[in-house]
């Protein structure tokens, strides 16, 4: 497929790029004035409405840009008394509302359902995504017959709702056009992610006290990111979204190996901002100082190596050379980190990148040893009901050694329904089998791409398999982020 032109194309991803840092410049502005977010929050939702009435997959694209952007969804939000509304929810409310008119108008007008309707009964995942609905579904009764708290009900099953998305994706998205769009949005996307990354990294790392407070703030009280201090002026910035750099990385990485070594890419044009986009991803996933990302990233690559040569031919790449491709670039994020950190010197010590590093990997701090004191109390809670789950709402007690938390109770003791290690969470929730069908899903849609070893089914494979070794550590299969993906990789490897 010829996914993006030389020219055109590149002045529309600048296009969505610069309309996208608007929005994220106008979120900040929105967070020191409420009045703007909810102004901007509603006229987000009126194009939207709009847009999506004249064609249905202007409302796709806009979903999908929140999605790649928006960490936990709430770059803008409705205050509702003291919850809040996500651009997230809203978005998915008129996503579905506009897509259900749509089908009532024609059937009215023609009594019958028009011939895309329900498009993913005829997929191959059809009877998987169904069997996982029912789980899901069990998961939810059997939380209400276990008298699970309503609340926590909710809020532990509503991200999974994402799922349904699949419906309207499977009729929206048909065509080569589509996919071309939604690359270029992805390609955007991930320009501000990574920009947003290293510019919040050089505000802090050079200590501008004007600026780090209200960034700070707004990067929390907004569900962004978190930004901490890991030794001297050296500042970690971790966003949720970045995990779509995590598979942008392994796009663009795969593109730029075969721009290197003079191979046709179809459906990718644009050299330079391969190269740019492959580092930029690089040094972001540097910067978040993530463990649960550099794992993630590191089955990717091993993926990469040990498949290159005899499974993916299309690729055509000695080993040695994707080897020494892959050092360049890390030595490039490393160099363009402690440039970022120490030019000019924000104080009279200079940041060891290699000792911080170091630092990361060994060192139990607060949230590595909170996590780690979850895992007993949560595999005990998983026993009691291993085969058909404890259904969604279920709660763990663990000692986290989270300064807010131990401002509470001096012992740290925390009860809550939502946990770090991904694939534990879904066990506990919807049982073994759930998992189990979860798993089986995932795998069919790997297995479907592999059956077409295309460049661009090959580098979304990688991604894929990245994020699945991250959610081992990170909650991402059972988040809007991880879901999306899989509903984005189904319909594009069917398609």
């Amino acid at each position: 497929m010829k996914l993006l032109t030389q020219k055109t194309n590149y002045l529309k991803i600048g296009t969505i790029f610069l309309f996208l840092l608007f929005l994220e410049i106008t979120s900040f502005v929105g967070y020191l004035n409420p009045e703007v977010n909810v102004l901007v929050f509603s006229l987000i939702l009126f194009f939207t409405l709009i847009l999506s009435w004249q064609k249905l997959e202007y409302g796709i694209y806009i979903i999908l840009a929140e999605l790649f952007i928006g960490s936990k969804g709430y770059l803008f939000f409705l205050p509702v008394g003291e919850k809040m509304i996500s651009l997230r929810i809203a978005l998915f409310v008129i996503m579905m509302l506009v897509w259900g008119l749509k089908l009532i108008i024609v059937w009215f007008k023609k009594h019958s359902w028009p011939d895309n309707f329900f498009e993913i009964r005829k997929s191959k995942f059809f009877k998987y995504y169904l069997i996982l609905a029912l789980c899901l579904i069990w998961g939810v009764v059997w939380g209400l017959i276990r008298k699970n708290s309503l609340s926590n009900l909710f809020f532990d099953f509503n991200g999974w709702l994402y799922f349904i998305l699949v419906i309207p994706f499977f009729d929206i998205i048909k065509t080569e056009q589509h996919i071309q769009n939604i690359f270029k949005i992805l390609s955007a996307s991930l320009l501000i992610v990574c920009f947003k990354t290293v510019f919040l990294f050089w505000v802090f790392t050079h200590n501008l006290v004007c600026w780090m407070q209200p960034l700070y703030r707004w990067m929390s009280d907004n569900y962004i990111g978190e930004i901490s201090l890991m030794s001297y002026d050296f500042y970690r910035v971790f966003i949720q979204s970045q995990i779509f750099v995590l598979v942008g990385f392994f796009v663009f990485l795969v593109v730029s190996l075969r721009f290197l070594f003079k191979q046709n890419n179809g459906w990718f044009k644009n050299k330079n901002l391969a190269y740019v986009l492959t580092v930029l991803s690089s040094l972001t996933l540097l910067i978040s100082f993530s463990r649960s990302f550099w794992v993630g990233l590191l089955a990717g690559i091993i993926l990469l190596l040990i498949l290159s040569k005899k499974a993916w031919p299309q690729i055509k790449i000695s080993l040695v050379k994707i080897v020494l491709v892959l050092i360049l670039i890390a030595v490039s994020s490393a160099v363009l980190a402690l440039g970022l950190a120490n030019l000019p010197k924000p104080s009279g010590e200079v940041v060891s990148l290699t000792s911080l590093v170091e630092k990361r990997l060994t060192q139990n701090e607060v949230a590595g040893m909170s996590r780690l004191n979850l895992i007993q109390p949560l595999l005990k809670a998983i026993a009691k009901h291993p085969v058909i789950g404890s259904g969604f709402g279920q709660t763990v007690t663990y000692q986290s050694l989270d300064p807010r938390n131990l401002k509470d109770n001096s012992e740290g003791w925390y009860t809550t329904f939502a946990f770090e290690w991904g694939y534990f969470d879904i066990w506990l929730k919807i049982g073994l089998v759930g998992l189990m069908v979860y798993l089986f899903l995932i795998w069919q849609i790997i297995k479907s791409g592999w059956q077409n070893r295309s460049i661009l089914n090959i580098s979304l494979i990688l991604g894929l398999v990245a994020v699945l070794v991250t959610s081992f550590f990170s909650p991402y299969l059972n988040h809007p982020l991880g879901i999306g993906y899989l509903i984005l990789c189904s319909v594009i490897f069917e398609k």
